[in-house]
């Protein structure tokens, strides 16, 4: 299994529907091939809640090492990814919802003075609840409380507990922090960026390419990923196609110079060697398992 997401990387999957637009699942990285789930976005707010076990967890520029126990909030529209912690586990439950769910309608009071300033104008992608604060504790009961009424249909409490959750989450928001590019232009020209390759993984990408689909010269397009993801982008690429050659090998016979030229290497040598690298076994071993 793997997220599925559109030309842009915006996830496919629908987080509830017109009328009520929250979805709360339960999750385990395991339930991927790679025991990770890759970079995409979505408009909806999103609160993880671990359950058991670690990850780690990036969203844009920052990574958390979150544990059982932990809620993290990820702002709309903000790329992620999640990643195991030493092998292991980790079961979560992903809260993801519109915010209009908690203002109403677009003009309104509640929308201009307690939502927008934290979904548009904070400049944060992400507040870690990892019970260092008092309210922390707090807060993550009131979320428990809004995934046990939502799985027991109770639309209006679940309404009403997500709300009082929104209030104290603006009540503890650190507004005066230094404003980071996690809703700015960066963003914006790295989701070019990973959606062309998205697009182009299993062709001969360059840099040339890369750089124009996101509208930046040469020297832009590296520096500006590579100060914002935390990795070059040939890395990127690299690890982006051993990712999903992994699914070829499960559910495909082909050899595994077949995979290879599916995701881009040109080498059958030179892919196993990288996906030595990036999955700690090699192709066929991986199969095997």
């Amino acid at each position: 299994m793997q997220i599925i997401t559109d030309e842009l990387q915006k996830e496919k999957k629908e987080h509830g529907g017109f009328g009520f637009p929250i979805l709360v699942s339960h999750e385990r990285l395991l339930s991927y091939e790679t025991g990770s789930f890759l970079w995409h976005w979505h408009p909806e707010v999103e609160l993880t809640y671990v359950v058991s076990g670690e990850m780690l967890y990036s969203i844009n520029d920052k990574t958390y090492h979150i544990k059982a126990g932990d809620v993290l909030f990820g702002n709309q529209s903000t790329l992620h990814e999640g990643h195991q912690w030493k092998d292991s586990d980790c079961e979560y439950i992903a809260v993801t919802f519109l915010p209009k769910l908690i203002y109403g309608f677009e003009g309104s009071l509640i929308q201009e003075k307690y939502v927008t300033p934290i979904t548009e104008g904070s400049g944060i992608a992400s507040l870690h609840l990892d019970g260092s604060e008092g309210w922390h504790h707090a807060a993550t009961g009131l979320l428990k409380t809004v995934i046990d009424s939502y799985e027991r249909g109770e639309e209006m409490f679940t309404v009403q507990q997500l709300l009082f959750f929104w209030q104290m989450l603006y009540e503890h928001f650190p507004f005066e922090e230094k404003k980071v590019a996690g809703h700015g232009k960066h963003y914006d020209k790295i989701r070019d960026m990973i959606s062309y390759i998205e697009n182009h993984y299993a062709d001969h990408i360059t840099l040339d390419d890369v750089a124009s689909a996101a509208h930046l010269s040469r020297s832009e397009c590296s520096r500006v990923f590579k100060k914002v993801m935390g990795t070059s982008l040939f890395s990127f690429i690299q690890n982006y196609r051993i990712e999903k050659s992994c699914s070829y090998l499960l559910e495909s016979s082909a050899s595994i110079s077949e995979i290879a030229e599916k995701v881009g290497f040109s080498d059958g040598n030179y892919y196993t060697k990288c996906f030595q690298k990036v999955m700690g076994c090699s192709p066929s071993t991986y199969r095997k398992r």
